[in-house]
């Protein structure tokens, strides 16, 4: 895997200009990864998840670990968990998961 921290950092940031205001609503059962109705498909879910998967993270590890906080992810990963990108990554997961938009999870996690 070829995949870096900063490439999921970036694609976030992408996903969070694209959809500021979205409110992920999923939080009963938050998970990286959902089944598509329409196409049947695996796709992104919550910010990070759709990061993950834009940035070329594979389907299987993600679903390996689905529904898990990013710290676990980046660790299975094979990333340092507290790198200071795994650390705004999480920042961005738990702003996304306080029912925060998108733009805004990112603003604060740029704020540290």
């Amino acid at each position: 895997m070829t995949v870096t921290l900063e490439d999921i950092v970036y694609e976030t940031r992408r996903i969070a200009l694209e959809e500021p205001d979205h409110v992920y609503t999923r939080l009963q059962r938050c998970t990286n990864l959902q089944l598509d109705e329409a196409s049947g498909d695996l796709v992104g879910s919550c910010i990070i998840g759709k990061a993950m998967l834009a940035a070329g993270v594979p389907l299987g590890l993600i679903a390996e670990h689905n529904g898990a906080g990013f710290r676990v992810l980046a660790a299975a990963l094979g990333f340092d968990s507290y790198a200071p990108e795994a650390n705004w990554l999480d920042r961005v997961q738990a702003s996304q998961e306080r029912r925060l938009p998108w733009g805004e999870a990112v603003s604060r996690a740029d704020l540290g």
